[in-house]
């Protein structure tokens, strides 16, 4: 008969439905050995597919291959195809994830296996074979070291692990009590793990010290205490949740691939408890869960966006980047977007003539032209003043166009295309005096990683003609008095 609590799960949870594929995570001990014949046993009800995983660890030499040696077995005898391969743990962690502990980097071989085995067999749903208990030492984990609410929800019964493929615990409502005797009606036999009986990770401390302290001295019923703790939670989470998808949208700007760009003035609207798990949310748009972010980098995030400081950047682990830029927040992965360092640049600028600077990403062209003969172009910028210098561009093949209209007898030759200088100074269109290249920066809330990259276009005296894409120089405006026009376009600016 199988337990109750599976049931519960597969029908609140809808972990399971007709002619799924499923990989079955099986290390020979009592929980995997359950699951894998709860779900042969349900096989034919929904149509599965099943396919055993077993990976050994290569830490307990010769119980370690009987472990492999009994799923085999076990697997065969239910007509289950089963994929076992081994790989020594100590290794790797003595290569490049030294700096995470063994049972972390135990953790992220043993599911990057299970992926590749989903992936070669098709499935779309890898089972382990997690508990009550487990959910139970979850929680209690989660307490000593801090956790908020998410945390003491414990062990999520499915939850997605990459595109395509959810990960499902069918015994999370059932206890390790439940298991022994579903084991023992149907005569199962099972591996034990010897290094489960051992009081070295802080699991194992809390299952054979802490827990059986709890259950004789204060509370006989603490699991179930804490199995409604979790149940309680959950409903909350979801209530906070559903608030938070519905606000989400309203303060992102922008999202691409590995970067969200929010509002901060919505954000300092909500309410903290929301605002936190805006931030947790999005974390997890870019890195695919939180795990390894603490309550720390929250609140650190959280300081940026109430913070006086309007641009600073926060690190973050994971090579994920947090930046308050004035009224925007960029969370984002560095590694994907981390541009290359341009120091002192700068270019000699045919006039006219096309240059193409790779470092910049973009092409420049200019072209001296007649004012005559851009009369409709001219006249739009009367209407238009070239703050931004941002004019429709009729061009199918490069739609990133950005282009200023300079008056070309007010240019000393050369020109150069450079990066700015300590001391900089510009008369931005529209103002009667100079300010610096800083300070117009700082004005128009440029981000810092930006200002060394903003190319600006000089001509021989020294003069800024045009902070690219931005403002043009007011001694170079057209003005009734224009002969000739330079026109400058840059093409496709990263």
């Amino acid at each position: 008969m199988i337990p109750q609590g599976v049931y519960d799960v597969i029908s609140k949870y809808q972990i399971l439905t007709k002619n799924d594929r499923v990989v079955v995570g099986v290390s020979g001990g009592p929980d995997s050995i359950a699951l894998l014949h709860i779900l042969w046993q349900l096989s034919k009800e929904y149509s599965l597919s099943l396919c055993v995983a077993h990976l050994n660890h290569m830490q307990r030499g010769q119980e370690s291959k009987e472990d492999a040696e009994y799923t085999l077995r076990f697997a065969s005898e239910l007509s289950i195809p089963v994929v076992s391969e081994e790989i020594d743990i100590k290794a790797e962690k003595e290569g490049e994830a030294r700096r995470l502990p063994l049972t972390d980097i135990a953790r992220k071989i043993r599911y990057d296996f299970l992926k590749r085995v989903a992936n070669g067999f098709e499935a779309g749903k890898i089972a382990v074979g997690h508990h009550a208990n487990d959910l139970v030492e979850t929680i209690l984990i989660n307490l000593i070291r801090g956790a908020g609410p998410e945390g003491l929800k414990g062990i999520a019964p499915i939850r997605k692990i990459d595109e395509g493929l959810l990960l499902i615990r069918p015994l999370i409502k059932t206890s390790s009590l439940q298991i022994h005797q579903y084991l023992s009606m149907h005569h199962l036999e099972f591996r034990i793990d010897s290094s489960n009986l051992k009081p070295i990770f802080l699991r194992n401390k809390l299952r054979l010290q802490l827990l059986p302290l709890l259950r004789k001295e204060y509370n006989p019923q603490i699991d179930n205490a804490f199995i409604q703790l979790s149940q309680l939670t959950e409903m909350d989470e979801e209530y906070i949740n559903e608030a938070v998808n519905q606000v989400l949208p309203q303060v992102t700007i922008e999202r691409k691939k590995k970067i969200v760009v929010m509002d901060v003035d919505r954000l300092i609207e909500l309410h903290p408890a929301i605002q936190t798990r805006v931030i947790r949310k999005t974390i997890t748009m870019i890195k695919n869960d939180t795990n390894g972010f603490n309550y720390h980098h929250i609140q650190g995030i959280r300081q940026l966006i109430m913070g006086i400081h309007p641009n600073v950047k926060l690190s973050l682990p994971f090579s994920i980047s947090a930046q308050r830029e004035y009224n925007r927040l960029v969370i984002k992965e560095e590694s994907v977007y981390r541009l290359k360092q341009l120091v002192g640049y700068e270019y000699l600028i045919d006039v006219p003539g096309t240059k193409e600077i790779s470092d910049l990403r973009c092409t420049i062209k200019t072209d001296v032209v007649s004012a005559k003969d851009i009369f409709n172009d001219l006249e739009y910028i009367k209407k238009h003043p070239p703050m931004e210098c941002r004019y429709p561009v009729q061009d199918a093949v490069h739609p990133l166009v950005l282009r200023a209209y300079l008056d070309y007898e007010q240019i000393t030759s050369p020109l150069t295309l450079r990066c700015r200088k300590t001391g900089d100074r510009f008369q931005p269109y529209g103002m009667q005096g100079t300010k610096k290249i800083k300070d117009f920066f700082m004005d128009i809330k440029l981000p810092i990683d930006a200002r060394n990259r903003m190319p600006l276009l000089v001509d021989g005296k020294g003069n800024i003609l045009w902070v690219i894409g931005l403002r043009i120089g007011e001694q170079v405006k057209i003005t009734s008095k224009t002969q000739q026009v330079l026109v400058v376009s840059v093409v496709n600016m990263g």
